[in-house]
């Protein structure tokens, strides 16, 4: 979900549950994307690149930038999360074990 964040409150402007999510981060059932707005606008900037590349490198999450009023880097950091959803979908399906019901006894007939 996306969040306005500021340098003082960079993880302290997330609801519990958010902040719960985000320390969860680095673990396999969780991808998290931080992206920056308004790369395009230094004097608007409430965060830095510097800022922003940290927290994500302390969390084990990726960041990336963007500029909605130019459309730069829109579509490649969505493009890049769900590569990433794949690759973790296809590592977590070749570890799992599936189960198939039990099929009850064949009756004894005529022809057995």
């Amino acid at each position: 979900m996306p969040r306005e964040l500021c340098p003082r409150t960079l993880l302290a402007g997330l609801s519990p549950g958010e902040q719960m999510v985000a320390k969860d981060s680095g673990s396999d059932g969780v991808a998290i994307l931080l992206l920056g707005n308004k790369m395009d606008c230094d004097e608007e900037r409430r965060v830095s690149t510097e800022a922003g590349q940290k927290l994500a490198q302390e969390m084990g999450i990726s960041f990336e930038e963007c500029s909605a009023a130019l459309g730069h880097n829109i579509l490649e950091p969505m493009v890049n999360l769900a590569r990433s959803l794949k690759m973790q979908e296809d590592r977590l399906k070749g570890s799992l074990v599936e189960v198939a019901p039990e099929r009850p006894p064949k009756k004894a007939g005529c022809c057995s």
